[in-house]
């Protein structure tokens, strides 16, 4: 992901070092970005269970945000699952707070 790089500051311009510096933290960032927005994650289902626990709520809490439109699950044959955009988009949303 980083690459450890050593950079030789001889004859280096102040305009060449900004575009070393500029290029390198491009690539980490994307690289993050990549690792971080995985589209086959984002599409992922997720059993109560796993979202209880990711959220640290209780299932009632999860019952009581599905009455009120927070966080609407799917039944798949009988049993409940969450999309896990979903949560992403309540964590978003919720970021500041």
């Amino acid at each position: 992901m980083i690459a450890n790089k050593k950079l030789q500051l001889i004859d280096l311009e102040p305009d060449e070092l900004i575009t070393a510096i500029t290029n390198q933290v491009t690539a980490n960032v994307t690289a993050l970005l990549k690792e971080k927005i995985n589209p086959a994650k984002h599409n992922e289902i997720m059993t109560r269970k796993e979202v209880s626990e990711l959220l640290q709520k209780d299932y009632s809490t999860l019952f009581r945000w599905k009455n009120k439109g927070v966080l609407i699950p799917t039944c798949i044959d009988g049993s409940i699952y969450y999309y896990r955009s979903d949560i992403d988009a309540l964590l978003e949303k919720n970021k500041g707070i």
